[in-house]
C-alpha cells in the first residue's frame, strides 16, 4: 500500500503530510457515490416488487379463504374484525409497497428552475441540445463537483424514502398476516 488509507467516516483533520484530495479525484469518487446510490435504488425496487407479488399472493389467498367452502368463512365473533384488520394492515402494506416504486419526479415547474442541475434528467429535457453542449463544455471540475453533489443529496433522500417504504410495506404486511392467522387458528 501507499500510504494511509482514509475511510469516508473519519472524523478531525487529516494530519499535515497527507495531501487533501484533488478535485479530479473528488470527482471521481462522487461519480462512484453516484453509481452506489443508482444501485440502492434499483435494490429498494426490487425488494418493493418482491413484496408486491408476495403480498398479492397473500391477498389473493385471503380473498378464496373467505369464499363460500373457505375456513375463513366460517370465523365469527371477535374473529371477524380482527380478519378484516389484518386485511386493512396488508392493504396498507400493499399501497406501502407502490409508494416505494412510484416515481419521485418532483413538481413539473421546479425543474425550469434548476437548469444549472445538468445531472437530473426532468432538468435536461428543458435545454436545448446546443445550449447545453455550451454548458457542459464551460463546467470546470468545481462546478461539476457542486453538480454532483447537489445530484447526490437527492438522490440519497429519495433512497431513504423508498427504502422506508419497504420497511413499511413489509411490517405493515407482516402485521397483517399475523392477525389473521391469529384469528383463523383460534376459531380452529
Amino acid at each position: 500500500m501507499s500510504g494511509p488509507q482514509w475511510s469516508v467516516a473519519r472524523r478531525g483533520p487529516r494530519p499535515a503530510n497527507v495531501a487533501e484530495p484533488t478535485q479530479k479525484r473528488a470527482t471521481e469518487f462522487a461519480w462512484r457515490v453516484h453509481a452506489a446510490q443508482e444501485s440502492w435504488a434499483n435494490k429498494a425496487d426490487v425488494k418493493a416488487s418482491i413484496l408486491l407479488a408476495f403480498e398479492g399472493g397473500v391477498l389473493y389467498a385471503i380473498i378464496s379463504a373467505q369464499g363460500k367452502d373457505g375456513f375463513l368463512a366460517r370465523l365469527g365473533g371477535w374473529h371477524r374484525p380482527a380478519e378484516a384488520a389484518g386485511m386493512a394492515l396488508l392493504l396498507l402494506g400493499i399501497s406501502a409497497a407502490i409508494v416505494a416504486v412510484f416515481p419521485r419526479l418532483g413538481r413539473a415547474d421546479s425543474h425550469r428552475d434548476n437548469r444549472h442541475q445538468p445531472i437530473y434528467f426532468g432538468n435536461l429535457r428543458h435545454w436545448k441540445a446546443m445550449e447545453l453542449k455550451d454548458h457542459l463544455a464551460g463546467l470546470n471540475q468545481d462546478g461539476e463537483l457542486d453538480a454532483l453533489s447537489q445530484q447526490l443529496v437527492e438522490m440519497a433522500r429519495h433512497n431513504w424514502t423508498k427504502h422506508r417504504w419497504v420497511q413499511i410495506s413489509l411490517v405493515l404486511s407482516l402485521a397483517g398476516i399475523l392477525v389473521i392467522a391469529v384469528a383463523a387458528a383460534s376459531a380452529l
